[in-house]
């Protein structure tokens, strides 16, 4: 946008400075250029009438000095010599206004004309000066066009950059007239990467919120197609029970009871964490500055029967989020790893190139690649035991992953060797003067 706008400015200024030169070029510069042989004798001559009558009054002693004193009101430079100094060349002519004189043009394009003096023997020399004698009505224009020309130029201009401006965002902006509209029959369309060069922000913010609505009505699709098939299992696991409890009494009663009770808490965590991934991406976020370091001290140190190791920088690391949520995202990690881990479970936390980066990793992780690129989708289990001990909910990293994106972070899993997974977090460091 802005190399646009400047690109804009610079051809406007280019358009007026290129104006005005031919103005001043073929117009103006014309209308006062060098005068005609024709021109130069009648202004001599005009000349040579005042100074004439003045030398008439005065005794011959004192011309030289009335001579050089004298001011020439058409710039020319006069002088006295003798008729013997008369150049072979000078040819004679008759002024418009009858007086008779001699006139020549030296190499270098001067003129010179000669005029008798009030003395016999004695010429008057007028030279040409800097002054010219230019016909009225093209003055009169020429000064007109060097006031009036520059603005009109000026205007032109304007109106250039405007059009050219109109015409650079129609298409860009027909695109994403275009992008709109046809968004809610296919959320597949993207502005393509020409457009950007023109509204990069607004291209940028359309394929970032294209995704994002794409990204959530696929989630929804899947979290509605697997939500009845999640629910079907602990609901045919009362129904079962409840089948097996008909005409039973006593101990077995109440065993099959208690049964009955643990799958309606299966039943209501399945419930309460699809409400829970519904709501991060609908409800607003209350962000504050976080500081990492004390998340993941106290979360770490709240795992004794599978003691986790963390590394921590010496500087504090901050990040503008939710702390409630942050701390949720380092919970279910760590709630996966302590469950699945054979003898280590460690947590390190890092700054670099501006990205809070913080990695958890344990061993005993039973993943192919193909788990790895569905690890973070909505009710997928690596291990497809329904036990709460292997088998969870498939909900908890995909809350991850929401959570995560929410807070303009990217969260990845890796197997960093054989038996080994690592859950990459990265989180934009918040800095002081923000």
């Amino acid at each position: 946008m802005r190399r646009l706008f400047f690109k804009t400015v610079l051809g406007i200024c280019g358009i007026i400075v290129l104006g005005i030169m031919c103005l001043v070029i073929f117009v103006i510069e014309p209308a006062f250029e060098e005068f005609s042989e024709a021109e130069f004798r009648e202004e001599s001559s005009l000349e040579h009438r005042v100074l004439y009558s003045q030398l008439a009054k005065e005794p011959f002693d004192r011309w030289q000095n009335s001579i050089a004193t004298y001011s020439s009101f058409f710039e020319l430079t006069p002088s006295l010599i003798k008729d013997s100094e008369l150049p072979a060349s000078a040819e004679s002519f008759t002024a418009p206004d009858g007086q008779t004189g001699y006139y020549r043009a030296d190499e270098e394009n001067m003129f010179y004309s000669y005029f008798p003096s009030p003395r016999a023997g004695w010429l008057i020399l007028y030279e040409e000066g800097d002054s010219e004698l230019v016909d009225e009505s093209r003055a009169e224009f020429a000064v007109l066009l060097l006031f009036a020309g520059p603005m009109v130029v000026i205007i032109l201009s304007m109106l250039l950059g405007i059009g050219y401006l109109l015409y650079a965002f129609g298409r860009p902006m027909r695109a994403l007239e275009k992008a709109i509209e046809g968004f809610s029959q296919d959320t597949r369309i993207r502005l393509a990467p020409e457009h950007g060069k023109l509204i990069p922000n607004i291209v940028m913010a359309f394929n970032g919120m294209a995704r994002r609505l794409d990204t959530t009505l696929t989630e929804q699709q899947v979290m509605i197609a697997a939500i009845p098939h999640e629910l079907r299992t602990p609901i045919a696991r009362i129904r079962f029970a409840l089948d097996m409890l008909r005409g039973r009494e006593g101990e077995k009663l109440w065993q099959g009871l208690e049964r009955v009770d643990g799958y309606v808490d299966e039943l209501q965590q399945t419930s309460e964490q699809i409400l829970e991934l519904s709501r991060v991406n609908q409800d607003a976020l209350q962000m504050q500055r976080v500081s990492l370091n004390q998340l993941v001290t106290q979360s770490a140190g709240s795992y004794e029967e599978s003691p986790v190791t963390f590394t921590l920088p010496e500087e504090p690391v901050q990040v503008q989020g939710n702390s409630a949520l942050l701390k949720r995202v380092l919970g279910n990690l760590l709630d996966n790893a302590a469950q699945y881990h054979h003898s280590f479970i460690t947590v390190n936390l890092s700054v670099q190139e501006g990205q809070a980066v913080l990695c958890i990793e344990n061993d005993g992780a039973q993943l192919s690649e193909s788990d790895l690129n569905q690890l973070f989708q909505p009710f997928y289990r690596a291990d497809s035991s329904r036990s709460r001990r292997s088998g969870g909910l498939g909900i908890g990293l995909t809350l991850v992953a929401q959570i995560v994106a929410r807070h303009r972070g990217e969260v990845s899993a890796a197997l960093i060797r054989a038996g080994v997974i690592q859950i990459r977090i990265e989180l934009p460091v918040s800095h002081s003067a923000e």
